[in-house]
């Protein structure tokens, strides 16, 4: 993946959408998580602390599947969209990224 920017500002972002198929068949949501692409160069291992919006109590019941959000982007603008919403841990993951920077000098950036 190649991304880009020409400053701090606006840093780049992965937002995660873990998903999983249960033992008959059905998908469902596990949980999303967001974390700040590393700005040093080199490899880096980054753990994501995922969540997911707390289903109703006849949904945890059953295993019907929680609720997912209608705009997952929500998750990476802030929090504070995120603290209106009933939610619980989904659990951690863990991403091994390697980062490139080139010609950050040009905009100003010193790494």
């Amino acid at each position: 993946m190649h991304l880009a920017t020409k400053g701090l500002q606006g840093w780049p972002k992965l937002l995660l959408e873990v998903w999983h198929v249960d033992a008959w068949g059905r998908r469902g949501l596990a949980g999303y998580g967001v974390c700040h692409v590393p700005s040093a160069p080199g490899c880096h291992r980054v753990t994501v602390v995922t969540w997911r919006p707390r289903g109703t109590r006849r949904q945890r019941l059953l295993g019907t599947g929680g609720p997912e959000l209608r705009v997952p982007e929500v998750a990476a603008t802030g929090a504070g969209d995120r603290f209106r919403l009933r939610t619980e841990s989904a659990g951690t993951v863990t991403l091994r990224l390697g980062v490139v920077a080139r010609n950050m000098g040009r905009y100003g950036v010193a790494l």
